[in-house]
């Protein structure tokens, strides 16, 4: 179990006293607490004695409490048919539809046009703005 640090240990970390070159990490014990003294272990000499603080009930600890659980019913909705699992590539093509690409490469186009004062050849297509985003997935 570890001891918590109380009011004035944590001031005094916060406002240091300017020292500030000393890369020790001495914490000064006057300024802990002990959460749970009838828990706290004793030092053993037996290398094979377990630990008793990983065996404390979550009762005893500070803050804990057994209480029943009472979740929310879901919504209809939200269990869904196995059946109704879509591929990556449908789930992408949910957000970037064709009309969304089309767009993509008349701006392209447009892009181009303003830049160099030329019409771009061969014209940016719906199948280019398509094989672009290919193979950036496949690239990761």
């Amino acid at each position: 179990m570890f001891p918590l640090l109380n009011d004035a240990a944590i001031e005094e970390m916060l406002y240091d006293s300017g020292d500030e070159g000393d890369d020790k990490d001495e914490i000064d014990t006057d300024y802990f607490i002990e959460e749970n003294p009838e828990h706290t272990s004793s030092s053993s000499s037996d290398e094979g004695e377990e630990n008793d603080d990983d065996n404390i009930p979550l009762s005893m600890l500070s803050g804990w409490q057994r209480k029943p659980f009472n979740g929310k019913p879901l919504p209809e909705d939200a269990v869904r048919d196995p059946g109704d699992i879509k591929t990556p590539y449908e789930y992408f093509e949910r957000y970037f539809t064709d009309e969304l690409m089309e767009q993509m490469a008349l701006t392209t186009n447009q892009y181009y046009m303003a830049n160099t004062g030329i019409q771009m050849k061969p014209v940016c297509s719906l199948l280019d703005i398509k094989k672009f985003f290919g193979i950036h997935a496949i690239v990761g």
